[in-house]
């Protein structure tokens, strides 16, 4: 009978070595195995963890079935260090590195994942319970408040739960978090050219993706910022995806008076569409566009109203939040080389 999964986890974590196979760090469990400086779930088609050369470990964070994303939440309340998508690095540019070869000095920055602290109860949700000293009875009092799970992210089981009972929740509630990756920023070299390339891995909405970006940006908020449209001063934008909306505060009419015309005729000459770059060798016939009632002028585009997100065959995609744009808003792209998405759980 096979090891239990946490067992071969926290082995593999040790680098412990099996005197059966010479003394590798070779384990059996039922469904997770390790051996050499891989953790795999199911066999070796799919890398749960990678222990690189200065014993650091990365994590791949595609959840491709149900009993996957068990083993990878015990992973991930086990084993430390960034977690990336390999499935979502894999589809990137020809020449550089697959996932499964990066090496400690390929990652340049993290940040840290977010955990939250919920109770799953079943048929019910997730719940934040809440504990907080009454002066006036000298007791505690506990309540809790339902948690909507975002949608990125994964719920992980504590090892220990003792708080159901105190909070007057059924016996089958569980205590956990609720955790959602961090971004990580990725500097590989082109095979082909022999330059290096950065690369960011991060959560966009409840979309997971890899942005090549311009310049040398050493860590994730560099990286973040180098991305960001040089047009745009501040924080004061919309953002959907690659695309970044400044707000005129001119509605139709206002706006119409503006560049001289009435609001009839200026409506006349704007049009539905999705927002596309002229010569930018980004789109393609199968890229997903995001559309939006847009005036072209010599030296800007403008949208009001709602931007949506479609796939290649014009249905929303699923992968923004649509946005209602009350007034019209100068349109502006981030700096991004080229970026990429994978449908799919990704934590």
């Amino acid at each position: 009978m096979g090891r239990s999964h946490a067992d071969v986890i926290d082995r593999f974590k040790a680098d412990r070595g099996n005197r059966t196979y010479g003394g590798d760090c070779e384990w059996y469990g039922a469904n997770v195995l390790c051996y050499g400086d891989r953790l795999y779930s199911y066999g070796s088609h799919h890398v749960l963890a990678m222990r690189l050369e200065d014993g650091t470990f990365l994590k791949n964070g595609d959840r491709p079935s149900s009993s996957t994303s068990g083993h990878l939440a015990d992973v991930q309340k086990t084993i430390p260090g960034p977690t990336i998508s390999f499935s979502s690095l894999s589809r990137g540019p020809r020449g550089v590195k697959h996932p499964n070869d990066i090496r400690s000095k390929d990652i340049l920055d993290a940040r840290a994942d977010m955990t939250e602290q919920i109770i799953r109860v079943p048929n019910e949700g997730y719940v934040k319970g809440h504990t907080n000293w009454d002066p006036e009875t000298k007791e505690y009092k506990r309540w809790t408040e339902q948690f909507s799970a975002p949608n990125v992210g994964m719920f992980i089981e504590d090892t220990y739960q003792h708080v159901n009972d105190r909070l007057n929740l059924p016996d089958d509630a569980v205590s956990g978090v609720w955790h959602v990756l961090g971004a990580v920023l990725l500097r590989l070299k082109d095979r082909d050219t022999g330059k290096y390339r950065r690369f960011l891995c991060t959560m966009d909405e409840g979309t997971y993706c890899v942005i090549e970006c311009p310049g040398s940006p050493s860590t994730v908020d560099d990286a973040f910022d180098v991305l960001k449209p040089e047009t745009i001063n501040g924080d004061a934008f919309e953002r959907q995806g690659e695309w970044f909306f400044t707000d005129t505060d001119l509605d139709d009419a206002a706006f119409a008076a503006s560049i001289g015309s009435s609001k009839t005729r200026f409506l006349e000459t704007t049009e539905i569409r999705p927002l596309f770059t002229p010569d930018d060798p980004r789109e393609t016939s199968l890229s997903n566009k995001h559309t939006a009632r847009q005036y072209e002028s010599p030296n800007a585009t403008y949208v009001r109203g709602k931007v949506i997100h479609r796939d290649q065959f014009g249905d929303r995609s699923g992968e923004h939040t649509t946005l209602n744009l009350a007034t019209w808003h100068v349109v502006h792209r981030a700096r991004e080389i080229a970026s990429w998405s994978v449908q799919g759980r990704v934590d």
